[in-house]
């Protein structure tokens, strides 16, 4: 008898909660995948319209078509929609699709990397890469990551 091997969903990051960020997220929650992380930079959602903060920022392109095909937004003030304009549906989205309690705010690379690497199975896996390497400053990156 052969054993069914278990089905285990991925854990999924998604660095950065810009317009692609919030995408994937929105697609994996649809598909089903719920065990996912977005990383965020910055203190909010909106990638680089949260960060430009100008006097007369704009969109390059026409409003109507710099937005999610599954949320259309018909009440655009400008044609050339405002970078705050732009921000707060990038914000309501979020909102509205539930997203906020898959996402860390100010979260660097290397904050993530250290949180997975306190996980039991990142352990085991640093344990056993250890047993296999020769070079001696990857054993010392290994041994730390253990620690």
């Amino acid at each position: 008898m052969t054993a069914t091997p278990q089905r285990r969903d991925p854990r999924i990051v998604i660095v950065g909660a810009g317009m692609a960020g919030i995408a994937v997220a929105h697609v994996l929650k649809q598909s089903g995948f719920n065990d996912f992380t977005i990383l965020e930079k910055g203190s909010d959602v909106g990638g680089v319209w949260h960060w430009n903060r100008y006097p007369g920022l704009r969109c390059d392109v026409p409003s109507y078509g710099y937005q999610f095909a599954f949320a259309p937004k018909p009440d655009w003030k400008h044609v050339w929609a405002t970078g705050d304009e732009i921000q707060r549906y990038h914000r309501d989205l979020v909102d509205t699709l539930n997203l906020d309690g898959y996402r860390y705010y100010h979260s660097t690379r290397g904050e993530l990397l250290n949180r997975l690497s306190r996980t039991d199975e990142a352990k085991a896996a640093y344990a056993k890469a250890l047993e296999l390497t020769e070079s001696e400053p990857e054993r010392q990156f290994l041994l730390q990551r253990l620690r």
